[in-house]
C-alpha cells in the first residue's frame, strides 16, 4: 500500500513531536517545517492528517496541540477543525492548555510509536 506523500511528512512530525510531549515543551509552526524540510505555509494538510488520521483514529493525546505560533503558548487557528472562530487567546488557552498537559502526561508514547510504525508497516527511515 503506497502511502501519500502528505501522510509520508505526517509521520516524520511524529518522533518530533513525541519528543515534545516526553520534554513537556512546544514547538513552533516555522521549527517543525525546518525539521522535518516542508515548506511552513504548506503545513496544514500535513498537521491535519496528524490531527485526524493518526491522533483521532488511534485515540492518542492530541500532538498537534503542542504546535505553536513562534512566540506564543497557542496553536495556529486550524488546530480545530472548525477553527478558533471569536476566542479571546484567554479563553483558547483554556481550552488547549489542558490538551497540551495530556499530551505531556502520557506516559506510553514509545510503545505507541512503535506500534505505529508497525501498523502502517514504515521503513527504517522513521526512527
Amino acid at each position: 500500500m503506497a502511502i501519500p506523500p502528505t501522510a509520508i511528512k505526517a509521520f516524520h512530525c511524529m518522533p518530533i513531536l513525541i519528543e515534545a510531549a516526553k520534554k513537556g515543551t512546544l514547538i513552533n509552526y516555522d521549527e517543525l517545517a525546518a525539521k522535518i524540510n516542508h515548506p511552513q505555509f504548506h503545513m496544514g494538510g500535513v498537521l491535519a492528517y496528524v490531527r485526524d488520521m493518526i491522533c483521532d483514529q488511534h485515540r492518542m493525546p492530541q500532538l498537534t496541540s503542542l504546535i505553536v505560533i513562534k512566540g506564543t503558548d497557542l496553536p495556529g487557528e486550524s488546530f480545530f477543525p472548525e477553527g478558533r472562530g471569536e476566542l479571546s487567546d484567554e479563553d483558547y488557552r483554556a481550552i488547549c492548555r489542558p490538551i497540551q498537559q495530556a499530551c505531556f502526561d502520557f506516559e506510553r508514547w514509545d510503545a505507541v510509536w512503535t506500534n505505529l510504525k508497525q501498523h502502517y508497516q514504515l521503513g527504517k527511515e522513521f526512527k
